[in-house]
């Protein structure tokens, strides 16, 4: 069953290919230089080894369904909460867990897009206020609701990381994390978007026009 839950994880890191879209207002990143990442791979590749989890219940969403936010503004909140969640669990793991862990770190370091506070309050707020439903994850999902759901996984997994069935599962999903990363620090050095703001001072105006014409 191990075996089977892997490959279905590593099958879907090789199928994995995103085009990458810049925008013209981002949230940018560190500039620090970035880990190698073929490194990264060959440290958590057999993290899960000898460990019987099940397919249902997931941490992480299914590649495909995550795939939807990648160049929505919600990514860096996103991304940045999946950080933080693999941060508890590889704490609460042991020494064992301490080289990846800090490994992790320095990935979030370089690849980490700055999240766009506005859009990461609401999304944290959304996910907060709404309850979870585990059969929505599907292809047909819109990305904001795909973001809500997988902060809602997360937040549902820290709960019950005092089950090791639960730190266990978040381990071996950790051998597919690659794929939600951003494909390299070059190919995605603008981060992502974030809304534009509003000219507040257009209106005033507008009605200042309007209150010149009626005095004509």
């Amino acid at each position: 069953m191990f075996k089977s839950a892997v490959d279905t994880w590593l099958l879907a890191i090789l199928l994995a290919n995103v085009e990458w879209a810049e925008g013209e207002e981002t949230a940018t990143k560190t500039s620090a230089p970035c880990v190698d990442r073929e490194q990264w791979t060959n440290l958590v590749i057999n993290l899960g080894e000898g460990i019987e989890t099940s397919h249902d219940q997931n941490i992480l969403v299914r590649p495909s369904v995550f795939a939807k936010i990648k160049e929505e503004p919600t990514y860096g909140c996103v991304l940045q909460k999946i950080f933080e969640f693999y941060d508890r669990v590889l704490q609460r793991s042991g020494e064992n867990y301490t080289d990846v862990r800090h490994f992790a770190r320095r990935l979030r370091k370089c690849l980490l897009p700055v999240p766009c506070p506005k859009v990461c309050r609401r999304l944290y707020k959304k996910a907060k206020s709404t309850s979870m439903n585990e059969t929505s994850e599907s292809e047909s999902l819109e990305p904001k609701k795909v973001a809500v759901l997988q902060i809602q996984k997360l937040q549902q997994a820290l709960e019950q990381l005092d089950d090791v069935k639960t730190r266990e599962k978040a381990i071996v999903e950790l051998t597919a994390l690659d794929f939600y990363l951003p494909k390299s620090q070059e190919e995605d050095s603008t981060g992502t978007k974030c809304p534009k703001k509003q000219n507040r001072k257009s209106k005033p105006k507008k009605q200042a026009s309007l209150k010149r014409q009626r005095c004509s």
